[in-house]
């Protein structure tokens, strides 16, 4: 693979010391993980698919699309910033930006609120989980109660109140600003 994006001028590779993407790779990068967002967002709010299904038609369709079937589906969502699973679909150059990795619900302490800003999309079960508990980027949490020691949080949304394992917690990355 490395070598096949050498040969596109994707990457540049020396020898014991790894690779490292060309101006043009970065590019190429950008453009695959906004169709990708694009596609997911399409599915989601155009055909109304199931939230936990979204990643692997986004997947299936990708090598298939146009350029121009892309453009129209931006054009069309607008006014949608983010992919159904808190991503940005429009992702800035990313030269000297560092990497942000925002907290996940399990490294909360108990008392604080925030607001949850992505979730994993890669475990279908998981997706499913969450929407049946409406745990989903936008909504507002506050941690009740922490038992590390089982690996259990208790988060509280508007008036419901979830249990989540370590594994879930750790899946729904939140923002502690509030705006």
């Amino acid at each position: 693979m490395i070598q096949r994006l050498e040969r596109k001028g994707f990457v540049i590779r020396r020898r014991y010391h790894g690779a490292r993407l060309t101006a043009a790779g970065l590019t190429a990068g950008i453009d695959a993980v906004r169709t990708h967002r694009l596609l997911e967002a399409w599915l989601y709010h155009e055909l109304e698919m199931p939230w936990e299904r979204l990643h692997g038609e986004a997947e299936l369709l990708e090598p298939v699309v146009s350029e121009r079937f892309i453009q129209r589906i931006g054009e069309r969502l607008e006014a949608i910033t983010h992919c159904p699973y808190g991503r940005p679909i429009q992702i800035p150059d990313l030269d000297g930006v560092p990497d942000i990795v925002p907290p996940s619900s399990w490294s909360l302490s108990s008392g604080s609120t925030a607001r949850i800003v992505e979730v994993e999309d890669s475990d279908s079960a998981l997706l499913r989980y969450l929407e049946a508990h409406d745990l989903r980027p936008s909504v507002q949490l506050t941690v009740a109660d922490r038992d590390a020691y089982d690996g259990f949080i208790t988060v509280q949304t508007g008036w419901a109140t979830h249990v989540l394992s370590r594994r879930v917690a750790s899946a729904i990355a939140v923002s502690t600003s509030l705006d």
